[in-house]
């Protein structure tokens, strides 16, 4: 293959598999947008305004809100307590096993079987998790802590191990082999390397969680999911722009909260002067007092987290045991009828298209505003992109139905919509973050700020954006294949009829369609980053 071809064959590839996305959605979807459609979602938009001011339902929600933080903050702890160990044992860069030889057999087959778990923990949704816990713990927040839990795991566990992974071998190497023990090396070696990366990560898990949370109460799990749904269904409109505006202000806080914590060590490093040794000082010392603050804030959301759950003496109640045994007898073994192994793959279809054209979508819209972002209107860019991921996709879902109607399309925009949000801030912070030499030579030679971009930065950015999109196409994929619960199609559609109609075998074999489809993305974005990107 000649340079050229090499060069196109990516965007080639990207462009023919989005016509036959476009291919497979378009003819799903049920119509157009007529000019009623249009009147309604005006009409739909006028009633949010003014928000509704009710004591009694402003009291509900301030319950609601605390219950939606009490579940991301436990549930993003579990997910930790669960993917950390998992990462560290699933990872071979700070084994003693493999230094110097080939890791041994049973060590490899060890590896391999936790990383198989972390792909079967991530390969169920959160919202699936939560469809099948709330049969289980009954409805509540528990069902939604524990669905954040053991989803978020896997996830966690992956980008831990990745992160690892990424870490220089020799130093590693060098102190194991003088003796240093494995628990050692991790901590005065491994984690010091990428600490930033995985505080990052943790936040930015934290405000996945606090989105989260907010879909689960729509199947029962309670917070502001719950009321969410109630506030659509009876039509209050006032009430829906009240629990809007939470979940966007929930998510400027889990931002706000983040930036603190990454406060570097010399938030304003001094100017050349005189003053220079001043300014790096209190630069210094406002960066610890806000990591001190953040900190502190974390800390006592776990505590009131802790302190303000009362549904896990509802579950100690019953026989747990009991109750998982009967629960796994009603779903196994997975079963569906021969019948329904067209609508099936059609739905499979429908899932991966609405998650591939939603995310490509995103990408083409979230670049040029990341450059807006950069060149002018940076305040007013990213607190749009706050307003469009404060909002998770199924609720994006929700309120497009009244437009598009139900079908794939819908589904399709809800991810663009919200991916483009998340996609302009990842940008943002690695055009930020990236050090242009070659951009800096071609402006002092007179280049344009556009040529400069285009054959300069963009080339030399391009692999961390990319992987950026990657991430999130392995996000999508988790999300589309829900959001039929709230008829956009997909294998979320299947899964809710067969949850509906008592069919529990038959779903448990949706369930094992959507890990398949799930781990087949994950596997594909892995090899795409390792090729092209890393």
């Amino acid at each position: 293959m000649t340079p050229a071809w090499r060069r196109a064959a990516p965007v080639l590839t990207v462009t023919l598999l989005l016509l036959c996305g476009l291919l497979q959605i378009l003819p799903e979807t049920p119509r157009w947008p007529a000019a009623s459609a249009w009147r309604a979602a005006g009409a739909w938009l006028a009633g949010l305004w003014p928000p509704a001011t009710d004591a009694a339902f402003l009291q509900r929600v301030l319950g609601a809100t605390l219950a939606t933080l009490a579940m991301a903050t436990l549930g993003t702890l579990g997910a930790h307590l669960i993917g950390v160990p998992l990462a560290l044992l699933g990872n071979a860069r700070v084994s003693v096993s493999a230094v110097g030889r080939p890791m041994a057999w049973w060590a490899r087959a060890a590896r391999v079987a936790l990383r198989a778990a972390m792909l079967l923990l991530r390969s169920v949704p959160e919202l699936v998790w939560a469809l099948l816990l709330v049969r289980l713990v009954g409805l509540g927040p528990l069902a939604g802590t524990l669905a954040i839990a053991l989803g978020g795991a896997g996830l966690v566990a992956k980008v831990h191990a990745e992160a690892l992974e990424s870490v220089p071998r020799a130093p590693i190497d060098a102190a194991l082999a003088n003796g240093a023990g494995r628990w050692q090396v991790l901590v005065s070696e491994a984690v010091p390397r990428c600490r930033d990366e995985l505080l990052s990560y943790s936040v930015y898990r934290w405000e996945c969680a606090l989105r989260t949370s907010a879909v689960l109460g729509l199947v029962g799990a309670g917070g502001l999911g719950q009321e969410l749904d109630l506030s659509l269904r009876f039509g209050a409109n006032d009430e829906v722009m009240v629990l809007l505006t939470l979940l966007i202000a929930l998510v400027w806080l889990a931002d706000a909260v983040g930036n603190g914590l990454r406060a570097p060590a010399a938030a304003h490093p001094g100017k050349a002067g005189a003053g220079a040794g001043t300014s790096a000082g209190a630069g210094a010392w406002r960066a610890r007092v806000i990591r001190t603050v953040s900190s502190v804030l974390v800390v006592a959301l776990v505590i009131g987290s802790v302190a303000s759950y009362g549904s896990f003496e509802a579950f100690l109640l019953h026989d747990p045991l009991d109750a998982l045994a009967r629960f796994a007898a009603d779903f196994l073994p997975p079963d569906v009828p021969a019948e329904r192994w067209p609508s099936l793959w059609r739905a499979a279809r429908e899932t991966l298209a609405m998650s591939f054209v939603g995310i490509v979508l995103a990408s083409l819209l979230a670049l040029p505003l990341a450059l807006l972002a950069r060149a002018g209107p940076r305040r007013t860019t990213m607190a749009s992109s706050t307003v469009l991921r404060g909002v998770p996709e199924l609720i994006w879902a929700l309120l497009l139905v009244i437009v598009l109607g139900l079908g794939p399309l819908t589904g399709c925009a809800a991810i663009a919509i919200h991916n483009t949000g998340v996609l302009v801030r990842l940008f943002v912070a690695s055009l930020d973050a990236f050090d242009d030499p070659a951009g800096a030579a071609l402006r002092a030679n007179g280049a344009s700020r556009s040529g400069t971009f285009l054959f300069a930065t963009l080339p030399g950015v391009l692999p961390r954006l990319l992987a950026h999109v990657l991430y999130r196409w392995e996000h999508a994929i988790r999300v589309a294949a829900v959001l039929g619960v709230v008829g956009a199609g997909g294998l979320g559609q299947s899964l809710h009829v067969s949850l509906g109609l008592f069919r529990l075998q038959e779903a448990a074999g949706t369930i094992l369609a959507m890990m398949v489809l799930v781990a087949g993305v994950d596997l594909v974005s892995f090899a795409v980053r390792r090729y092209r990107v890393d």
